[in-house]
Parts: C-alpha cells; sequence; structure tokens
C-alpha cells in the first residue's frame, strides 16, 4: 500500500543515525519480533489508509489540515493524523464492546545519543455506540468503514522522533510494505 513514504525520507546522515540506534535498540527489535511471533494476519482488520504530518484537525470535519514540510521547527504544534479502515471484523468487535469501540495508541518516542525513549503513549479510540449504525451502512456500500484519529505533540525537541501504532494492550498493528506486513510505525526530525 506504500502508506507514509513521504513521512519516510530522511536526510542520508539522519538514516545513518537511525540505523545504527535502531541496530542498538532492544525495543526496535522487540516491537519486530512481536509481529512475527504473533499471527499478524489476525490483526489485519483494521488497516491505515493515509497517515500525514499535519499543522492542526479540523475537529468538525476530522480532517487533517496543510500538511507539514519536513523537518518541523521545535517551536511547531505536530499531529499525526490518520485515516483507518475497518472491516467487518472489526465492526463485531466494536458491536460487542458495551460502548462500541476498541482503541488503538500512538507511542511517541525521541532517539536520544544512544537510546529511544518512549516520550507520551496516547490512547485513541475507534468507533462509538452512536456511529454503530452509520458505520454499517458505509460498510455495506463499500466494503468497509473509515476512522479518523490524531494525536498531538508541542515543543518537541530538536532531534529524531518516531510514532508507534499500536493496539491498546501494545500489539503492533502491522502496516503492508515492500518487504512484507511489518510494524506501523512513522518517522519526523525537528530541527
Amino acid at each position: 500500500m506504500g502508506v507514509g513514504l513521504g513521512l519516510r525520507l530522511w536526510s542520508r546522515q539522519t538514516r545513518r543515525v537511525i540505523g545504527k540506534l535502531a541496530r542498538a535498540s532492544t525495543l526496535t527489535i522487540s516491537a519486530a519480533l512481536a509481529c512475527a511471533a504473533v499471527d499478524c494476519a489476525a490483526q489485519s482488520n483494521l488497516s491505515i489508509d493515509k497517515a500525514v504530518w499535519t499543522e492542526g484537525v479540523d475537529r468538525e470535519t476530522r480532517s487533517a489540515g496543510a500538511q507539514l514540510k519536513l523537518p518541523v521547527s521545535p517551536a511547531r504544534k505536530v499531529f499525526l493524523w490518520m485515516q483507518l479502515r475497518g472491516t467487518p471484523t472489526l465492526l463485531e468487535r466494536l458491536k460487542n464492546h458495551p460502548e462500541g469501540r476498541t482503541s488503538i495508541r500512538h507511542v511517541w518516542y525521541r532517539y536520544d545519543s544512544d537510546s529511544l525513549v518512549e516520550d507520551a503513549s496516547v490512547s485513541l479510540d475507534i468507533g462509538r455506540k452512536a456511529d454503530l449504525r452509520k458505520l454499517e451502512y458505509q460498510l455495506d456500500a463499500e466494503g468497509a468503514f473509515t476512522w479518523r484519529v490524531w494525536s498531538t505533540r508541542d515543543k518537541l525537541t530538536i532531534g529524531n522522533w518516531r510514532v508507534d501504532v499500536v493496539w491498546e494492550d501494545g500489539e503492533p498493528i502491522a502496516c503492508e510494505s515492500s518487504t512484507g506486513d511489518e510494524p506501523c510505525s512513522y518517522y519526523l526530525e525537528v530541527r
């Protein structure tokens, strides 16, 4: 699907630093092994249609604002906005929840000189009891339903950042790539 390819373009020097840190990071290795150890296909009831680094979100329409040009300034407020696509299996999961929802998380990490430091974990709901009928109509008409979520951070420190997209229990959400499914991660350079 190629989701977020534009989000992954960094300078050669930045990629080298990230690569060095990723090889040394047990957290990164653990995340990759966690997806390999579980049936990632079982998580295919949710996919990320679109992900955008943006300067804001229109809360009424739940649409992303202007896309940020990377790298970003440390003084900027940064949003990671996503449009998710759910399957009939996910809709059944929502219907079986007392509040008609499930949750994912955006886990924000900062690359330190020789480690990866968790900065924030933002819980994001998918679905609401009041919207289940609308989601069911969309599913019947289009074969899937969409839901939009986002998280934001103010005044990020200078350096490299990563946001992992995981289920509420910490299991990685898989993204399609040219090498097969892998945990969804989005990268941001602040300078």
